[in-house]
């Protein structure tokens, strides 16, 4: 049975004082008991924090569980035949929306955007433009943190998926139902279409570019076979914690350089709805209970407590405590110190929410 960081302060800090009390009294530890953690396979006692794969994961994170105020836009997927026949927006996703991920989400699986709620489902075609050149969507990253009117000068070196249309093989956009029966865009020409652009580990610094920021480029040529209106959730005017930010240029008839100079910078992004690994659930009530009963019966049973001894990183790491180094850990309770090693406890950071995608 796990221990989760919402289990009963009183308890743990109980149980805290029974190992230090009783380390003099208890049998001679396990020989692997010398560290703080271990992930000894012989003692049992390894860090088992399973992830799941989760549908319904937003950002930015504060949309997981509601829609935007200002309802939404056409964009990303458009399939207007006469204004925007052709079109093209870039979509960035600042190092502070991504670095938030990780307070529900360590892995980016899939990349989709939400209807809103009054519209219905929608099949967007994209196929070649006039000069024979492919509709393409591109996913990289960004060479600054702001965008620039000129498309070209956005899109940085690490590409992390692409995909393109012609006539003869086109991009095909529809809809899929997801969590609490909201519709989310899926890449029906894809071999995958809900996971079509995986962006990978969020924890590992290889996964993102040097500067951690997600440029979405969308340069596409409405073809046939759409349905629908469809429209978009988005994040414009300020409504997240950090913001995303849109480059659009539009379709030709405003903008006859619409497929390489945007005709304006603004906040109106989508939201990025997508699948992604991430930490269970705080414990239920039944389970807090077995784990002070477990914590309780005995010193030797906090051999495998597990508690997040590396705050401030925004990643839940239930790490294993080994027995009898429950002494040299500070309790839960903030206001509570033995002059132990401080864990993420502390910091209450409000992590594992599930909003949207709760049922």
């Amino acid at each position: 049975m796990k221990f989760w960081r919402n289990s009963a302060a009183i308890a743990l800090v109980g149980a805290f004082s029974a190992a230090t009390a009783m380390a003099a009294m208890a049998p001679k530890a396990p020989a692997a008991a010398g560290s703080a953690s271990s992930n000894s396979s012989s003692l049992g006692c390894t860090k088992d924090t399973d992830l799941v794969l989760e549908d319904g994961l937003t950002m930015c994170v504060e949309f997981i569980d509601k829609t935007s105020p200002n309802v939404g836009n056409g964009f990303p997927w458009e399939n207007e035949t006469l204004f925007f026949s052709t079109f093209r927006n870039q979509f960035l996703f600042s190092s502070s929306d991504v670095n938030a991920v990780k307070s529900v989400a360590v892995t980016i699986e899939s990349i989709g955007a939400r209807s809103v709620s009054f519209t219905g489902a929608n099949v967007n075609v994209y196929g070649s433009f006039n000069n024979g050149s492919p509709s393409a969507i591109v996913v990289s990253d960004n060479i600054g943190d702001t965008l620039v009117p000129q498309f070209a000068a956005n899109g940085g070196p690490l590409e992390h998926c692409r995909i393109e249309g012609t006539d003869a093989a086109p991009i095909v956009i529809n809809t899929r139902v997801g969590p609490k029966g909201a519709l989310i865009s899926a890449c029906d020409s894809c071999a995958s279409p809900d996971e079509w652009c995986v962006i990978g580990d969020l924890r590992l610094p290889a996964t993102l570019g040097s500067n951690g920021n997600l440029l979405v480029d969308h340069e596409l040529a409405v073809s046939t076979g759409n349905s629908g209106a469809g429209v978009w959730d988005t994040n414009g005017n300020g409504n997240c914690a950090t913001g995303s930010s849109r480059a659009y240029g539009s379709g030709q008839f405003a903008n006859i350089n619409h497929l390489t100079t945007a005709l304006g910078v603004d906040e109106f992004g989508f939201i990025w709805v997508f699948k992604g690994l991430r930490p269970p659930p705080p414990a239920t009530v039944e389970q807090q209970i077995k784990e002070i009963v477990r914590l309780l019966l005995t010193p030797e049973g906090l051999r495998c407590s597990g508690l997040d001894l590396n705050p401030g990183n925004d990643i839940i790491e239930d790490d294993p405590i080994t027995f009898p180094n429950g002494a040299n850990i500070d309790p839960i309770q903030p206001s509570i110190s033995t002059g132990g090693q401080k864990t993420g406890d502390e910091a209450v950071d409000g992590l594992r929410s599930c909003g949207w995608s709760c049922n």
